[in-house]
């Protein structure tokens, strides 16, 4: 059974916390629906994030990595004494060209990406083939078939 499929099926279960039991393409251990949003992959082997961010980013999303602010310090009286930029990393997000997250990796299992796939198009809600698509050519590339 194809990823999307599965997918639209935990989309419709009656339980927001659902395991999908079937079979399941080469390559996944695991899918379930974690929340209302959120949809968790877990691999059979760990996730060559280099790779999946290669292909991600050639079908149009963008890498985060990291994030800064600037901060201002001031003294008791009120005065800025320092202007000081504080930048923090994290695992890769996947972000489309609205910098919504839509995909991103889990930092305690290597083998495990969550996805966020759902896009609200007027009164309905549909799953996002194209995170689906690139997450299908990453297992394909992965496992050695032909693109």
């Amino acid at each position: 059974m194809q990823l999307l499929e599965i997918l639209h099926t935990l989309l419709n279960a009656p339980r927001l916390k659902a395991k999908y039991i079937g079979e399941l393409p080469l390559g996944i251990r695991e899918v379930m629906r974690e929340t209302f949003e959120s949809f968790s992959i877990t691999f059979q082997d760990n996730l060559d994030p280099d790779m999946l961010k290669e292909i991600c980013t050639s079908e149009g999303f963008a890498i985060m990595e990291k994030e800064s602010r600037k901060e201002e310090i001031y003294d008791q009286f009120g005065n800025m004494i320092e202007i000081r930029v504080v930048e923090w990393r994290y695992p890769f997000r996947i972000v489309d060209s609205s910098s919504e997250i839509v995909l991103f990796s889990d930092p305690e299992d290597s083998r495990k990406i969550y996805l966020l796939p759902l896009l609200a198009s007027g009164r309905s809600i549909k799953l996002r083939k194209d995170v689906v698509s690139a997450i299908e050519k990453y297992m394909r590339k992965k496992n050695g078939q032909c693109n």
